[in-house]
């Protein structure tokens, strides 16, 4: 087996279906469904401490969303909008994303399991990060 590429480990993370669900629907309006760059086609995972963090940017607007999250271990990965939104939505309890060294990434709910590819959390496009007047962050209640 190879070296470990850059960014790229494994993760395991738990959410709640709801929560997770919720964020995932929000982020899916910034996901791109027109562009060959397979990176924006997905959102982008970010799991440590405590907390998740989903982004997504289709290249002209982007979403990021911070979840609370049960993280075993901490790691980036990039999954399929669509497909995920897709997947969560028919699962019945709490979820868990797990990915391993060979970009698979496993989600499980219940009897439930699921297996798609997954990308280095690496290669999502930098969301630029706007000032001023330009930007603006909604808290949620929770």
């Amino acid at each position: 087996m190879g070296e470990r590429q850059k960014g790229w480990g494994k993760m395991k993370v738990t959410f709640d279906r709801d929560i997770l669900n919720d964020a995932v629907t929000h982020a899916m309006s910034a996901v791109s469904s027109k562009n060959t760059i397979a990176a924006i086609e997905g959102i982008q995972l970010c799991a440590s401490g405590e907390r998740c963090t989903l982004n997504s940017f289709d290249l002209e607007k982007g979403i990021r969303c911070e979840i609370p999250a049960q993280v075993e271990e901490e790691g980036s990965c990039i999954i399929n909008g669509a497909k995920l939104n897709q997947i969560i939505r028919s699962m019945p309890g709490s979820i868990t994303i797990s990915v391993g060294e060979n970009n698979v990434a496993k989600i499980r709910s219940g009897r439930s399991e699921f297996t798609i590819h997954a990308l280095d959390g690496e290669e999502f496009p930098t969301t630029p990060m706007l000032e001023g007047d330009w930007g603006f962050s909604i808290a949620q209640c929770e």
